[in-house]
Parts: C-alpha cells; sequence; structure tokens
C-alpha cells in the first residue's frame, strides 16, 4: 500500500496515538513501525492478542505489564541473533518467554536496579583506597585556603577543578607564594590556576587508582558479558515477545479509550467467499464526540457502492472512515463501531480522494484525477484487482459533465469486471442509474434535513440522493432572482 494513500486516510496519526499507550519505549517504535498485515492468519493472531488484552482489561484487574528501558541496542554486543516463532495466544506467548533467571542473578550481582555497579569485593578496596586520597587531598588543599598568610593571594578559597585535578585560584601577582604547576590561566591574565606541589602526586595517585577501577570494572562487566552471552538468542526472543505483548496492550488500552470492537474475522481465506462488508455505528476517532455514527451494509453480491447527495454531507469522511477501518481492522487494532462490524480484507487500497492537482508537473485538477484513477486502472499487481479497495471521490467531475460521467462509468466497468471493492461519491445523476443497472452496485445517500436545509450525516443505504443545490445556494445567501 502507497504510504501517500496511508497519510491520506490518517492512518498513521491513528498508529501514532495508538503507540502512545504501550508502556515501554521499544513497544511504542515497534508499533509505529507498524504496516497493515496482508494475510488472514498474521490479522488473527494481532486481533487476538490485543482482544485477550482487552477482556484483561474489562476485567477491572491491576495493571500487569510494566515499562522498561531499551535494551535492543545492548544485544549485539552478545552474541549472533537468533530466530523467533509466531504465536497467537497470550499464554502460550507468556510461557515462551524464556526463563532467564540465572542471568538476572549474574547481571545484578554485579550491577543494581538503576545499572550502577554494586560494592563488590573486588572493587572494595580501590574504592576505599580513592576515598582515602581524595580525603588527603582535600586536607591539603584546606592547608593552603586556611591559611591566613595566603588570604590576599588566592582569588577564592574554593578549589577549582582543571582536567580533573583540584587546583587554587591564585592572583598573578602573588605567583610565587604558592609553589605548584600552572593549569590555566584566565583571559584577563589576572588569576593563575596552579596545582601545588605536594598536591601533585596525591592527584596522580588518585588518577591511577580511577584507572585502575575503570579497569576492573571493565574486567567484571566483560566477564559477566562472557557469563550471559550463550543466553543472547533468549534475550532477544524474549525482548521480541515482551514487544509483541506490550504493542498488543497498547492496541486494548486504546480501544478501551474509543470504546472500540474487533471486526469479526472471516474465516473462509478465499476472499471472494467472504462476508459482506458491514460497519455499524462506526465512528471516526479524529472526530471525537463530534463523529456521527455511521451504519454501511452491503449484500453479498455488492462490490460497488455509490453514494450522493449535498456538499458537506460526509460522503467523503464515510469513504475514508470505511478504508481507515479495514487499515485499523489489519493492523490488529480495535475499530469505534458496534459488535457486527464485519471487513474483508485487502490487499491494496487506491485512493483519489479532494481536489488535489500537481502544480510542479502542471496538471489540472480534472487532470490529477486522471492520473490517480490511471494508476488503478493499469494492470495488477500495479493496479487494483479482486483483493483491492478503491476510493473515488467525485468521480467523473471538474470536466464537461457528459464526457465526465462516460469516463466515471467506463472506469467502473473495468473495476467491476477486476471483482475490485469500490467505493464512490459523485454528483453525476447519470451514475445513480449507472448502479441501478449493475447488480453488483448499491446507491446510497447522505441524509439531508428538508427543514434545516443541512446535512444529518446519516447514510442511507440503497438511497440515492439529491444534491440539493438550490436550496443550499439560496439559505447561503444568494438572492432567489
Amino acid at each position: 500500500m502507497e504510504h501517500k494513500t496511508l497519510e491520506q486516510l490518517d492512518y498513521f496519526r491513528i498508529r501514532d496515538t495508538v503507540s502512545g499507550f504501550c508502556m515501554s519505549q521499544e513497544g511504542k517504535e515497534s508499533l509505529q513501525q507498524r504496516l497493515p498485515a496482508l494475510s488472514l492468519v498474521e490479522v488473527h493472531t494481532l486481533k487476538n492478542l490485543a482482544q485477550q488484552w482487552s477482556i484483561y482489561i474489562n476485567s477491572g484487574k491491576p495493571c500487569p505489564l510494566t515499562g522498561w528501558e531499551p535494551i535492543h541496542t545492548f544485544l549485539p554486543v552478545l552474541k549472533v541473533s537468533g530466530a523467533s516463532f509466531p504465536l497467537t495466544d497470550i499464554l502460550a506467548l507468556v510461557e515462551k518467554i524464556p526463563d532467564l533467571s540465572e542471568c538476572e542473578h549474574q547481571i545484578f550481582r554485579v550491577i543494581d536496579t538503576s545499572g550502577q555497579i554494586r560494592d563488590l569485593p573486588e572493587i572494595r578496596a580501590i574504592r576505599n583506597t580513592i576515598v582515602a586520597i581524595r580525603k588527603d587531598i582535600d586536607q591539603l588543599i584546606r592547608k593552603y585556603t586556611g591559611d591566613s598568610k595566603l588570604s590576599d593571594a588566592l582569588q577564592s578559597t574554593i578549589p577549582v577543578l582543571r582536567t580533573d585535578r583540584q587546583v587554587l585560584a591564585v592572583k598573578a601577582n602573588f605567583r610565587g607564594r604558592v609553589k605548584g604547576i600552572v593549569h590555566e590561566v584566565s583571559q584577563t591574565g589576572q588569576t593563575l590556576y596552579i596545582e601545588p606541589e605536594d598536591v601533585v602526586q596525591k592527584n596522580n595517585d588518585l588518577l591511577q587508582e580511577e584507572f585502575a577501577l575503570s579497569q576492573e570494572i571493565r574486567r567484571i562487566l566483560k566477564e559477566l558479558t562472557a557469563q550471559i552471552s550463550d543466553k543472547k538468542e533468549d534475550f532477544e526472543y524474549a525482548l521480541k515477545l515482551m514487544i509483541e505483548l506490550d504493542t498488543a496492550f497498547g492496541a486494548a488500552r486504546w480501544g478501551a479509550e474509543v470504546n472500540g470492537i474487533y471486526a469479526s474475522d472471516c474465516e473462509n481465506p478465499e476472499f471472494s467467499e467472504s462476508m459482506p462488508l458491514t460497519l455499524l455505528q462506526a465512528r471516526h476517532p479524529l472526530l471525537g464526540n463530534r463523529a456521527v455514527p455511521i451504519t454501511v451494509q452491503f449484500q453479498k453480491e455488492h462490490r460497488v457502492l455509490i453514494i450522493t447527495g449535498p456538499n458537506t454531507g460526509g460522503k467523503t469522511v464515510t469513504l475514508k472512515t470505511i478504508a481507515l477501518f479495514a487499515l485499523l481492522n489489519q493492523s490488529g487494532f480495535p475499530i469505534p463501531a458496534a459488535e457486527g462490524t464485519y471487513l474483508p480484507l485487502f490487499t491494496n487500497i487506491f485512493a483519489d480522494i479532494g481536489d488535489e492537482q500537481s502544480l510542479d508537473q502542471s496538471l489540472s485538477t480534472f487532470s490529477g484525477h486522471m492520473k490517480n484513477i490511471g494508476q488503478m486502472l493499469s494492470e495488477p499487481p500495479k493496479g487494483a484487482d479482486e483483493k483491492s479497495l478503491v476510493l473515488l471521490d467525485e468521480l467523473g467531475s471538474g470536466t464537461d459533465p457528459q464526457e465526465g460521467g462516460a469516463i466515471a462509468m467506463a472506469a467502473l466497468d473495468t473495476l467491476i469486471n477486476r471483482n475490485s471493492f469500490v467505493l464512490v461519491t459523485t454528483h453525476h445523476g447519470i451514475l445513480k442509474n449507472y448502479g441501478y443497472t449493475h447488480p453488483t452496485c448499491i446507491n446510497a445517500s447522505v441524509d439531508f434535513d428538508e427543514d434545516t436545509l443541512s446535512p444529518t450525516y446519516r447514510i442511507l443505504m440503497g438511497v440515492p440522493g439529491e444534491s440539493h443545490a438550490l436550496d443550499i445556494a439560496k439559505r447561503s445567501g444568494l438572492p432567489e432572482k
């Protein structure tokens, strides 16, 4: 499926919102890379995991999943990567998480839960030596800062660090009062940063012991890595399963937020024998409380929906909602709709939506539409086939109505011959008649309140609509004359 089409249908916006419900950063990042699955087995697996989490969430039990700090960058240090296996059940998935308790014991013998090295016997002596040297340095420094004879020679009684060594800020004109090594001169030249002679050796001793400490810590960590290296495949597999659990959990939490359900699965893998598309009380998730629930129900023989009616009546929103819900369903996400909703599996979605034109290619609006439709009508696999969903918004518009209508019918003829699933919005009356003459087509309209001259945003299946152009123009302020 093309990135542009997914973007037009707001798939990425919803996907990113869902990812925010994951417990871990790695789960979130994984979900942000997810694309709609193209096989029934994968769709079923994703939805089944999320659905089981939904049951748990609705039970009111405490959250069993907590987040974790990202670890995938550490795994390449261990060894060669391992294999993974598909899972379809949360319990089975959890049971397949490798037992890493021995590794856990080895790791946390060395570091604590904050990631700091513990006070191990191997490094305790070095740390004690470092503490003792620092005390000696502090005493030597205080000998200078507390000397009343040097008070006029020091810029400050507080020592400063230069290249990790404690030094004194000495006024330049009192250079001879403090013997030692000059590490730095201030920009004005009035201050020298001097390391006293008797402090030099102690600072050297400190650096040596700190280097010894870092080397010992490195040795310990290297040894730890070697001890657990043969478990690298288990770590990778465990991380994969944890991410799988977390992404399904995030989808379920989002579903609870939007009061979503899981669309019914197609048990028959043959697309042509699947149940008819049924969308009950569907609410576009980006509209929130403003969404008017729509219901669209096909019969088994229907493959083409032609929606007519006034502008701003919700025709385009209906097309985008159906397609978006198909994408969400194939991503394993719940959808804001009523139980009984069924969505077929689509391996590709083509869309010509909105008043687009390519200015850099000097294409008119009509030419832009024709370019999109031309791509849909190209030979499969680049063009639409029996497993494709095709969205055609305002089909045949932007040119002479008779010619536009003829092109629209010709395009529909081709898509019907390919047995594609097609959703069309139009103002052309000729396409209403077309819908009646083809058994695979069904007409529909957006409901319109005759009294208020405003749309209700509800879909009337089997009934073509009117544009109400004159009524809307009058209400909008055009003089009746």
